[in-house]
């Protein structure tokens, strides 16, 4: 994804799971991470591993990223801080 791509709106907001999958459909244009102490590790579009982790801080948001799977979410509130923008 390009950010020639990008619309800069987001329509829908998943929580991360591990094991979510986006080989065909919608892919996901960013990661939310809303909490601290909050990590998503996943695959990108080339089998890449990726890991982001929020730390102390309150907040990160990533976009545009392309995430093929979501492998694990770990950390304080694991899984319910953790989200995929669309």
């Amino acid at each position: 994804m390009s950010m020639d791509n990008f619309s800069g709106s987001i329509n829908k907001v998943l929580e991360a799971e591990a094991g979510m999958g986006f080989t065909y459909g919608a892919e996901p244009k960013g990661i939310l991470l809303s909490g601290q102490n909050v990590r998503i590790g996943f695959k990108d579009m080339y089998g890449n591993g990726v890991t982001v982790e929020s730390n102390s801080r309150s907040a990160i948001v990533m976009m545009p990223i392309v995430v093929n799977e979501v492998v694990q979410v770990t950390g304080d509130g694991a899984g319910k801080n953790a989200y995929l923008l669309f």
